[in-house]
């Protein structure tokens, strides 16, 4: 009588463990505060000679020197948003010093780092970002073939994007994988855009960047 009451306890144990176990797995889904839609790199002419410190026009055209232009657009769904990181990490290839640097066993490739921290940023999908490389960075360190962007609120990464900028050769021939956490960054030559002759033009963003 003892055995078969334990057996029939244990058969309903067994019973509710059935329904129970497949509920046990499932975890609320983590919804996003924030998120990466696109990241985008183009060009843009502007005045490059007078945006170096102490140098001189010297009466040529100032004009049609193309800076890199990164662009990034990213959603938030909090009403107000401080503390908002967005940072960018830039592969640069210069093909000029490939053959230098086989023979002295360094690397071609340089990779620039920027970053920008916004404050009240609004909810919505509109939010944009900007970053600028310097023209004359651009001719010293090469062509740009990667760009990896981490957006983060409060230290916390919410959401990554890369764009690939590579052609389908430089593909095969380079090891791309996880490229921004082995190559030595090159900090202070990424730009945003308050420091660039585009300060007032209508596609910037309209967030403010935190003072530091």
């Amino acid at each position: 009588m003892i055995k078969s009451k334990k057996i029939r306890q244990f058969i309903l144990l067994l019973t509710m463990m059935s329904f129970i176990s497949p509920f046990c797995g499932l975890a609320a889904p983590v919804q996003k505060k924030m998120e990466i839609s696109k990241v985008i790199y183009t060009t843009k002419s502007g005045m490059a000679k007078s945006m170096m410190i102490g140098a001189s026009t010297g009466g040529g055209s100032n004009k049609d020197f193309p800076w890199g232009k990164i662009e990034v657009d990213y959603s938030s769904v909090m009403e107000w948003a401080d503390d908002v990181q967005i940072r960018v990490y830039v592969l640069l290839f210069n093909k000029n010093q490939d053959k230098k640097a086989q023979q002295m066993q360094a690397s071609p490739f340089t990779m620039l780092t920027g970053q920008v921290v916004y404050s009240n940023v609004p909810q919505g999908r509109d939010n944009k970002a900007m970053f600028f490389i310097h023209p004359y960075a651009l001719k010293r360190y090469g062509d740009i073939k990667q760009i990896h962007v981490e957006l983060a609120h409060r230290g916390l990464v919410q959401s990554k994007m890369d764009q690939d900028l590579s052609s389908t050769r430089e593909k095969k021939e380079w090891d791309l994988r996880e490229w921004w956490t082995r190559v030595p960054p090159l900090s202070g030559q990424i730009l945003n855009h308050t420091q660039t002759p585009f300060l007032f033009d209508s596609d910037n963003p309209l967030t403010l960047i935190k003072s530091t």
